[in-house]
């Protein structure tokens, strides 16, 4: 191997292994996705310790321009990226990517400034029917200095057999996504 190309696979090599990991979880999923509503009621939470103030982590959770930076892996480009913090506030998530399409719709249930934000949000399909719809529960507090608790806390529902790899990637994507 030339000593470019060891370099090269060598700066790859985080890449390799989170297309490893998301590949996995699919193939763990897959025997359990053989009909509708597969992985309703399915929990996941996710906590970050941020070094950064609470205001500033919910800034990232409502400007357009810093959701779609906290909120996109960079392989996907960013269409559109909205949560208004208010009861009956939209959500909106599109992005593109590999010749694909993805688009979130949802809605605001609760939000108390910087401290909380609750939302639905449901992935559609290509016919713009339901994928999944997922319940999130953001919580940030402030432990103390310049630091911010984030807990979000994520409950799917409604879920279709094609939805399979959107819901084996939550935690791929959650781990290399939400590290900012």
């Amino acid at each position: 191997m030339k000593p470019g190309a060891l370099a090269t696979a060598e700066a790859h090599k985080a890449e390799r292994e989170i297309v490893a990991s998301y590949w996995a979880a699919i193939q763990a999923e897959a025997s359990q996705a053989d009909k509708d509503r597969w992985a309703d009621g399915r929990h996941f939470t996710f906590t970050r310790l941020i070094a950064h103030s609470r205001e500033l982590v919910w800034a990232h959770w409502i400007m357009p321009d810093l959701l779609a930076g906290w909120w996109a892996p960079p392989s996907l480009k960013v269409a559109k990226c909205l949560i208004e913090p208010e009861p009956a506030g939209c959500v909106v998530l599109e992005f593109y990517g590999s010749g694909e399409r993805h688009v979130s719709r949802g809605q605001v249930l609760s939000a108390e400034r910087p401290k909380r934000l609750i939302f639905d949000l449901t992935l559609l399909n290509r016919a713009g029917a339901a994928a999944f719809t997922a319940h999130y529960d953001l919580a940030l507090a402030e432990p103390g200095g310049d630091k911010c608790q984030l807990q979000l806390d994520m409950t799917i529902t409604q879920t279709t057999v094609e939805a399979l790899p959107f819901i084996a990637g939550i935690e791929t994507g959650w781990n290399r996504v939400n590290r900012r």
